[in-house]
């Protein structure tokens, strides 16, 4: 089964791992973050705990 290729506008989903992270680490998903929806995604973030 492969799926759909992400459309502008699609919403993509971001959660963190179950181990906390350290503040480096949520810099590096905010960054991504920006990246996405500078591509016109929407993104969904989860809690971060640190």
């Amino acid at each position: 089964m492969i799926p759909n290729k992400l459309k502008k506008g699609d919403t993509i989903g971001v959660v963190s791992l179950s181990d906390p992270i350290t503040s480096e680490e949520i810099e590096e998903v905010q960054k991504s973050v920006k990246k996405m929806e500078g591509l016109r995604f929407k993104c969904k973030v989860w809690e971060i705990r640190i």
